[in-house]
């Protein structure tokens, strides 16, 4: 679940134009330039980096970009602002936009059930191609299977080896009632722009989206050009053995560089890859049928922070991260990749934004609060905090524990979390910061405050109740 440093967590595999000079000056300030510049020296640093790239546009030209660290270590090579990586889940996004071209063109509607394309998907005939793009199907997670598979290291996996991880397994809800983010509602969506166009997944892409548009977004690594290597954090890193993820497809398949993510977001919104009515239904959180809102629209989150509309996605598959976050009104985009997966928690686009955005941090914190009070739950709280106090005190209750966290808990394992809550001092408050559904789990984030630190505290719970995952962070 890559949600920071891990005590322990349940076995599943991890999930998944450039402006001229002239220009770039005119469209950052000193002390934005100065800004970013300090945001990305602190990233430099954060034990999460290996290497990462940012790009910065206004007006849809880019006024910053750089690259820090090295994009591989043997050989010794520095990251740049050129340097492509895996985007993991931002590739949703193109996916969607390529499901929507052919909505346009009336090959498909976006109510359109999904066996009058694919019959023999699982539970075909109870899903619907906007609950697909919305992930309110229900469909079972087709990720947690693929390392014990052996798919990981293969090379050119193919759509329906990965719908067999998935076959006959239920619906986790009934389509349309409950979001919950699975990347094989986009394992489905690719098979159907494979069935409507009569060509790969990897084709589509490059004709529809990559040639017409000239951007360095890319289906596979590049033959050529600076690739970054993916590596798995540690002291020191180890190198993830193959960067090939077409297990991903068109949940997370993608390669880019921040360039091309922000020349992509030109694009998307500036009406040259789908139409107005389109874009707006990408950008548009769905609402479940008991008034419940969402943040997810196609392939696309969207919230409201300080009245701005703010369009993003993450990303992550095995030695990359990626993030993709607009500000449409103000054609503002940013883009991070980086050869580690949990770099995002080193450098969040939200600091990078809060150079245009004084604040933005907060109304975002205070956005996750007032969401998260709807769901706190006393009784769960009393128990984080129990298990804050077990792993101080290396005390453990195995009985709460799935079997996977019996062995993963380990005097090894709590040895860095034991060090964080000892330097946090003793414990005031714990609170919910945050709560999603994951893949079957039930992912709570609380904020504990110490008498001379703050610290988050991920606390995972499967089905039966039984702890999954505990993660603890600065």
């Amino acid at each position: 679940m890559n949600r920071g440093r891990a005590i322990a967590v349940a076995a599943s595999a991890p999930f998944f134009f450039s402006g001229s000079k002239a220009g770039a000056a005119e469209g950052l300030a000193s002390e934005q330039r100065a800004g970013l510049t300090e945001l990305v020296a602190d990233a430099s640093d954060a034990p999460q980096t290996v290497g990462f790239s940012v790009a910065v546009s206004r007006d849809w030209s880019v006024v910053y970009q750089t690259g820090r660290g090295k994009r591989s270590l043997s050989p010794d090579e520095p990251a740049t602002a050129g340097t492509w990586y895996g985007i993991g889940s931002v590739t949703k996004q193109f996916t969607a936009a390529l499901i929507m071209q052919f909505v346009e063109a009336g090959a498909l509607g976006v109510d359109d059930r999904l066996d009058t394309i694919l019959p023999s998907f699982p539970h075909a005939n109870e899903l619907t191609m906007r609950q697909l793009l919305t992930h309110t199907t229900g469909l079972a997670e087709y990720g947690e299977y693929v390392a014990s598979a052996g798919l990981l290291q293969t090379a050119d996996v193919r759509p329906e080896q990965l719908v067999a991880l998935i076959a006959g397994k239920p619906l986790e809800f009934a389509p349309g009632t409950r979001f919950e983010y699975s990347n094989t509602n986009y394992l489905a969506l690719g098979m159907v722009l494979e069935q409507l166009a009569g060509k790969p997944y990897g084709e589509i892409v490059q004709e529809r989206i990559i040639r017409p548009l000239r951007i360095d977004v890319a289906v596979s690594p590049p033959s050529s050009g600076e690739v970054a290597r993916g590596y798995r954090e540690g002291t020191p890193p180890t190198a993830v053995t193959d960067p090939n993820v077409s297990w991903a497809y068109a949940a997370g398949q993608l390669f880019a560089t921040v360039g091309g993510l922000v020349a992509w977001d030109a694009a998307l919104f500036g009406g040259r890859v789908v139409r107005p009515q389109s874009l707006a239904l990408m950008t548009t959180p769905v609402t479940l049928p008991d008034g419940t809102p969402t943040n997810y629209g196609f392939g696309l989150s969207s919230i409201m922070l300080h009245g701005r509309r703010m369009i993003s996605h993450d990303g992550g598959v095995p030695g990359f991260a990626a993030q993709n976050f607009v500000f449409p009104d103000d054609g503002i985009a940013i883009a991070t990749l980086a050869n580690t997966i949990n770099f995002n928690l080193a450098l969040p686009a939200t600091k990078i934004a809060e150079v245009f955005y004084s604040g933005l941090g907060d109304a975002l914190q205070d956005l996750e609060q007032r969401q998260a009070a709807k769901l706190d739950d006393v009784h769960l709280r009393s128990r984080a905090r129990e298990w804050l106090d077990r792993i101080a005190n290396a005390s453990f209750d195995t009985s709460q524990l799935t079997p996977e966290m019996k062995a993963a808990l380990t005097p090894e394992a709590v040895k860095k979390p034991r060090e964080m809550l000892a330097a946090a001092g003793p414990i005031k408050k714990i609170s919910l910061a945050g709560f999603e559904m994951l893949r079957g789990y039930r992912v709570y984030v609380y904020r504990v405050t110490g008498a001379r630190a703050q610290l988050t505290f991920t606390f995972v719970l499967d089905e039966k109740g039984l702890i999954a995952g505990l993660f603890l962070r600065p």
